[in-house]
């Protein structure tokens, strides 16, 4: 027979009276020792509406160690009959045991998006996820399936913003001894800090990791279940407390890193040094960077931005210039805007106004794009050392360089620095500007006109700002 011809089958004259045996040992054979394109035409033929659930379940397990072949089955069957719950999970099984993550994943994705469908006439029905998780449940042991295809379903759950769900799916696989890959897990602590907080997320930790079970009566089961937390986890609930600005969680999960022995690495420190910054507390700060560097780990961009930024914020710009200094010399390493840019911060709040101007030109000279604040600030400095019109000269030049969208405060600082030196008439240009960008003076910008115009004598000017303003904003 050549090898593109196709043997008879009894479902060509009898399809209906075929054995559930008779149909998996016809297609089988099909598929098996023909490799033509013609056999899925062939196969239309004899089974016109597809597959009955029993036969593609059976038909997907003969096929279970060629996974490529099954899911190509599993979609021609589909698109003529669809497959009931178990044939999806079949066909996930297979997949998954084949390492082919991604479509078992999509698949996973299908068979909850039917469930909940199913479901969706019940009341207090469970998610999909869960009529998915049993089912993958009662076919393992047959498709010979591997215990990650449960990390798919969570990880899947987690990629369609189904956390609770994730969550269920978690808790019922413990009831029955299993648990997820700590780096399922750790994903599940993301989501949760995420999406309802670090207090949650802590729990869910405490839960996953059976963290919570130190007393002498747990069980010996109970114990099979501890699955011991790595750095990542506990950097996952640093970072959530740090964004939520939580020093005494933070705290309270360093705690629990030292109780278990875990050691931290370059990312918590950097948290960590970020979180004791943000509080004022440089000399925590300092401290985890000199355990840092006697750990022989070697700080990065984020690690030097971190300390300079939090030394700049309480004034000590000589500490900060050092470590600018050392990272840039030293270190080698290129600072980025947010460098440039706490530093200028510092200089500013020190009242070294020149030395912010020279780190804003250093800043530019390396094609950053400075942020407003930070010509703000320098806008902010020269006004309050009344140096208005270099003020006004070093503003005009950082708009027009482009990368600088002057806001509010910028129009505000420099007509009330210019009013304040008696030139409300070079304000009055500055005014001009800030209405061309869509910002209407408000009262505090007409309270500039009227004191500047008060202060020249010009009463006649002061009368008729006093009356604009009365009728514009009342």
């Amino acid at each position: 027979m050549a090898p593109t011809e196709l043997p008879p089958s009894p479902a060509a004259t009898s399809p209906g009276i075929q054995s559930h045996e008779d149909v998996v040992s016809s297609v089988t054979a099909i598929l098996r020792h023909h490799c033509s394109k013609s056999r899925w035409n062939y196969l239309r033929s004899i089974h016109p509406q597809g597959f009955s659930p029993p036969d593609l379940s059976r038909l997907l397990l003969s096929f279970r160690n060629r996974a490529h072949l099954a899911l190509r089955l599993f979609t021609w069957s589909s698109r003529l009959r669809r497959p009931d719950l178990a044939g999806y999970a079949t066909i996930i099984h297979i997949l998954a045991r084949s390492g082919l993550s991604s479509q078992a994943q999509s698949l996973i994705r299908t068979a909850i998006a039917l469930e909940e469908q199913h479901r969706q006439k019940e009341e207090d029905a469970p998610g999909g996820a869960l009529g998915v998780l049993e089912t993958l449940a009662a076919t393992y042991r047959a498709c010979d399936s591997r215990p990650f295809v449960f990390d798919l379903l969570v990880r899947t759950c987690l990629a369609s913003r189904k956390t609770e769900q994730a969550i269920d799916a978690v808790r019922r696989l413990r009831s029955r001894g299993l648990r997820l890959t700590i780096g399922t897990s750790n994903s599940l602590v993301r989501h949760v800090a995420r999406s309802s907080g670090a207090d949650d997320a802590l729990r869910l930790y405490r839960e996953i990791f059976s963290c919570s079970a130190e007393s002498d009566g747990e069980t010996e089961s109970r114990r099979r279940l501890d699955l011991p937390p790595n750095v990542q986890t506990f950097n996952s609930l640093l970072h959530a407390f740090y964004c939520e600005k939580h020093l005494e969680g933070v705290e309270r999960v360093v705690s629990e890193m030292t109780r278990l022995g875990c050691e931290p690495n370059l990312f918590t420190y950097n948290v960590l040094m970020a979180a004791f910054s943000n509080e004022g507390r440089t000399d925590k700060s300092m401290e985890l960077w000199g355990q840092m560097l006697e750990k022989q780990m070697e700080p990065d961009v984020v690690s030097y931005n971190t300390l300079i930024g939090g030394l700049c914020r309480v004034s000590e710009v000589a500490r900060a210039e050092e470590l600018y200094r050392r990272m840039t010399i030293d270190g080698g390493i290129e600072p980025t805007c947010r460098t440039l840019e706490s530093l200028i911060e510092g200089h500013c709040r020190t009242g070294d106004v020149d030395g912010a101007i020279l780190i804003f030109r250093d800043l530019r000279r390396r094609g950053f794009s400075p942020v407003t604040d930070s010509v703000n600030r320098i806008v902010e400095g020269l006004c309050r050392k009344a140096r208005v019109s270099e003020a006004v000269t070093f503003f005009r030049k950082a708009v027009a360089d482009g990368g600088v969208e002057p806001d509010r405060s910028s129009y505000e600082t420099l007509i009330g620095g210019l009013c304040e030196e008696g030139q409300p008439e070079e304000a009055l240009a500055i005014q001009v500007e800030m209405a061309s960008r869509g910002f209407e003076p408000d009262r505090k910008v007409y309270g500039f006109f009227l004191r500047g115009y008060e202060e020249c004598g010009n009463e006649e000017k002061a009368r008729k700002i006093r009356e604009e303003m009365e009728s514009a904003v009342g």
